[in-house]
């Protein structure tokens, strides 16, 4: 199904509330990271009802699960966080960064967060072995918390296209070793229907 990925941001820009206006400038998001750190700013001054934002599984259908299941409002959430590594088999993600990783208090959780919104998968690309995802979800069964976790976050017009989340079933059916590994699917305009005024 072809896809018109700049109507798409046309009308993430139209429904976008008045709280992801950037604080210095005043301007909407027009990209990806724009809108990612946003996001970050407001989960801080708490104006994200994550209550009020639904999971969905990874093969796009609604869970039970609602984003407050992952994300406290006393976490920390960082932008475009470096994903650490020493040893040599991990330089497959040593290069990369996060869109978002969120550390609940605790230190038990970490989510990280990737968002599309029409781009392409870098870092390997859709690769099932070492493609982007592979390689975030790698990273995440590494890690030293209790509950991994990775979030695909888009628009819905591309989750309802296929896009994306049929490149992140194929890496989890692959992955079978990283099965500890939560993944779930989280739409824009969810959030945005969840933010505060």
């Amino acid at each position: 199904m072809a896809i018109d990925k700049i109507r798409i941001m046309e009308e993430i820009a139209v429904a976008l509330p008045a709280s992801f206006l950037d604080d210095v400038t005043g301007y909407k998001p027009q990209r990806e990271i724009e809108l990612t750190a946003r996001l970050a700013v407001l989960h801080h001054r708490r104006g994200i009802h994550w209550d009020r934002v639904p999971l969905y599984r990874p093969t796009y259908e609604r869970s039970e699960y609602f984003a407050d299941s992952l994300f406290a409002d006393d976490g920390v959430m960082v932008c475009e966080y470096p994903m650490f590594c020493q040893l040599k088999n991990e330089s497959i993600w040593g290069d990369m960064k996060a869109d978002l990783l969120y550390f609940s208090k605790d230190r038990r959780t970490a989510v990280l967060v990737e968002n599309k919104i029409g781009s392409n998968f870098t870092s390997g690309g859709n690769d099932v072995e070492t493609g982007q995802l592979a390689r975030q979800i790698e990273y995440l069964n590494e890690a030293r918390v209790e509950h991994p976790v990775f979030v695909l976050l888009s628009a819905r017009a591309l989750f309802e296209a296929k896009w994306y989340w049929s490149e992140l079933m194929a890496t989890i059916k692959h992955k079978t070793h990283c099965a500890r590994v939560r993944a779930h699917l989280m739409t824009w305009e969810d959030i945005f229907r969840a933010t505060a005024p």
